[in-house]
């Protein structure tokens, strides 16, 4: 058993990128000098992306689309941490998948804080296109769900709940580390619940996923 597993968590979930279909991510995430961006503007972005392809590929605007893929992300996502993967020291989530780096950083430590901290996503889809016969690009926002207000509150349920499924005491030194730890997570949960996401699905499976990043 590790001395920390905490620590071991965080150091060896550094991912790879992964490559996408049809060289897709080459177009995005593209930076807006901007404060706030309009649901629709976004969806724009997405349909500008999407018709780029048109020369090349069929694309069709579609009203739906199976997004099972993505809701098991989010599922997966939000739920707690077992002791199996802290001792191995990486998750069942793969986020290799997640293209943007600082949205890659925080979506792990939103998947060591969020299951045992009182927190959720989900996904919420405003816009669909499919190119070609297997390429689905869906474009939505992360709904969060918060069920402790304060974000030392959640630290202190969270620090409980892992000391009792390690059966070890988080030294005080890692526990100051957690706490500012929840604190930016917080404050990215604030900031991301209004970003724009893109997520690409080739034959039902999620393969990226990028964020339009708004300055």
């Amino acid at each position: 058993m590790y001395k920390t597993l905490i620590f071991t968590l965080i150091l060896c979930l550094s991912l790879s990128s992964a490559a996408g279909a049809f060289e897709l991510i080459d177009a995005g995430p593209e930076t807006v000098v901007e404060e706030t961006v309009k649901i629709d503007e976004d969806m724009l972005y997405l349909e500008n992306i999407a018709f780029g392809y048109k020369d090349r590929y069929v694309v069709e605007k579609l009203q739906s689309s199976d997004i099972s893929a993505i809701d098991e992300f989010y599922t997966e996502l939000s739920k707690p941490v077992e002791v199996k993967e802290l001792d191995e020291g990486k998750t069942k989530l793969d986020l290799s998948v997640v293209t943007d780096e600082n949205l890659r950083k925080n979506l792990k430590a939103f998947k060591l804080y969020s299951g045992y901290g009182g927190i959720s996503a989900s996904f919420e889809p405003v816009c669909y296109y499919q190119i070609y016969r297997d390429i689905i690009l869906v474009g939505g926002y992360t709904n969060y769900n918060i069920s402790i207000p304060k974000y030392d509150d959640a630290y202190y349920v969270w620090v409980c709940a892992i000391e009792n499924i390690t059966r070890e005491v988080v030294p005080n030194e890692t526990r100051l580390k957690m706490l500012g730890g929840f604190k930016n997570l917080y404050d990215f949960m604030e900031k991301d619940k209004g970003e724009f996401k893109v997520f690409l699905l080739k034959d039902g499976k999620l393969n990226s996923v990028w964020e339009r990043t708004n300055k």
